[in-house]
């Protein structure tokens, strides 16, 4: 069994968009961001977010402050619970 972190799960791709001298960093795309995956929904007194049926069972997310786009950048060594060969 392969060790379970970023650089051996099927999410995490190796990228030169944030270049660090000898420190390979990659983006994980299982973790998406938190606006992608929720929904406005009426609670009758108050709009709440909810998250998105498909992303129920995800186990983080990402946000930025503009709800534009964000990553989650790993160094290959990192791992999480939601690795997958």
């Amino acid at each position: 069994m392969a060790q379970q972190i970023c650089k051996n799960c099927k999410y995490w791709k190796e990228t030169n968009s944030y270049p660090i001298e000898g420190e390979p960093l990659g983006k994980c795309k299982k973790v998406q961001m938190f606006w992608d995956c929720t929904e406005w929904v009426d609670k009758g007194d108050d709009y709440v977010r909810e998250l998105n049926e498909e992303h129920k069972n995800d186990k983080a997310f990402v946000q930025d402050g503009s709800d534009y786009v964000a990553y989650l950048i790993t160094k290959e060594e990192f791992g999480c619970n939601q690795f997958s060969e």
